[in-house]
């Protein structure tokens, strides 16, 4: 493993932890749902746990060596929930009652956050990937404030060879960096700002509605198969290229997603191998649409709301789990992109690389596209929330 390390989102059952109890895991990250901050997850995601089990669940881990990450991560920054005297009372209560539970780091977006935290606890901070740091004059900013761990940027700098080099190489000594290994956002993508926004919105909304930039995004890939390959996650067998330049921290997203799945792919990373569908480990979690949240989108938005949710509920699931990337048909693709200097937002489009291992890897059935398109225009028609 040459000392690297995975951060693990956590599904709050302490069989995650048992079931990687073996594997170099030094964290786990979550949160409580309704804290009064946001987050970079919509609630309905995510698992919904109260205190008492967040603290058991925090020494459970703590007694296997597994260091617990708190996210204030929401993309807006939240600098504006703690800008005011109530707010900032109850930062610093949350952060008191997070501290006696067991827990020794925060991710945070805000700078603010970030000063708080480190003038008055003993909590270590990690920046998070949507503070969008793509190089060495942003990580230098956060390290000389006082953040210990950086996760880069991945749309902008996973497939960047000479970034990731330029930044390590700067950083060394100052603080440690990270890399998200399975987002599958497009690189550089030109919806990132307003989808990050969304999902802070999300994670304060109880009430749940459509991931519009979501489907507007896999209305394109199903149109083109290459900009699957377009886009930041890094496989296991690629880990030892970025071990080269440096990286030692790697994490593994997947908040919404079953115990069963986050030791699968945590396995998979660990041993550098997956031989089988690339999506398995990069797959967001099924979307929940319970009692409780349904009968809250009634009461705030009616029957037609509720109608819309379930009709775009059933096409993200089969987005997760209809598309298909074989992982063995793509080895060797990352040694050519980076070979060719990187896969670069400006260099998008005038090669046919991707297109040409996308032909090889990708597979989905016909109808997938023509149904998540229906979603994606019937949040632009408003014809999503009419009854047919």
């Amino acid at each position: 493993m040459t000392g690297s390390a995975f951060s693990l989102a956590t599904s709050f059952e302490d069989e995650l932890i048992d079931g990687v109890a073996d594997l170099p895991v030094s964290q786990i990250y979550g949160k409580i749902e309704g804290d009064g901050f946001g987050g970079g997850r919509p609630r309905f995601l995510v698992p919904k746990i109260g205190w008492h089990r967040f603290r058991k669940h925090v020494e459970h881990a703590r007694s296997k060596g597994i260091a617990f990450d708190y996210l204030l991560n929401a993309a807006d920054g939240g600098t504006g929930d703690i800008a005011t005297p109530e707010g900032y009372r109850r930062l610093r209560k949350l952060l008191d009652r997070i501290s006696e539970c067991g827990v020794e780091w925060v991710t945070v977006v805000s700078p603010l956050f970030l000063r708080v935290i480190v003038r008055h606890t003993k909590l270590k901070v990690r920046v998070s990937v949507f503070s969008r740091v793509d190089d060495e004059r942003k990580a230098r900013a956060w390290f000389d404030e006082g953040a210990h761990r950086i996760v880069l940027d991945s749309m902008l700098v996973n497939r960047d060879p000479d970034r990731l080099n330029a930044i390590m190489r700067a950083m060394a000594g100052r603080g440690e960096l990270e890399l998200l290994v399975n987002n599958r956002c497009e690189l550089g993508c030109a919806w990132a700002p307003c989808h990050a926004a969304d999902l802070g919105a999300a994670s304060r909304r109880k009430t749940p509605a459509p991931d519009a930039c979501y489907f507007q995004c896999h209305t394109g890939f199903l149109k083109d198969p290459s900009r699957l390959l377009m886009q930041d996650w890094i496989r296991p067998e690629d880990l030892p290229r970025y071990e080269a330049f440096g990286y030692r921290h790697f994490k593994i997203a997947g908040r919404g997603c079953s115990t069963k799945d986050l030791v699968a792919r945590t396995r998979a990373y660990a041993e550098r191998r997956y031989d089988g569908n690339l999506m398995d480990l990069m797959r967001r979690g099924p979307v929940h649409i319970d009692a409780a949240t349904g009968f809250a989108a009634v009461m705030r938005g009616g029957w037609r709301r509720l109608l819309g949710l379930a009709r775009a509920a059933r096409p993200a699931f089969d987005i997760e789990d209809q598309i298909r990337i074989d992982n063995r048909s793509l080895d060797g693709y990352l040694d050519l992109v980076f070979r060719k200097g990187g896969c670069l937002p400006g260099k998008c489009f005038r090669c046919d690389l991707c297109s040409h291992w996308a032909a090889r890897a990708v597979s989905f059935p016909r109808t997938l596209a023509s149904r998540v398109e229906k979603v994606d225009e019937g949040l632009v028609t408003g014809q999503l929330w009419e009854a047919t």
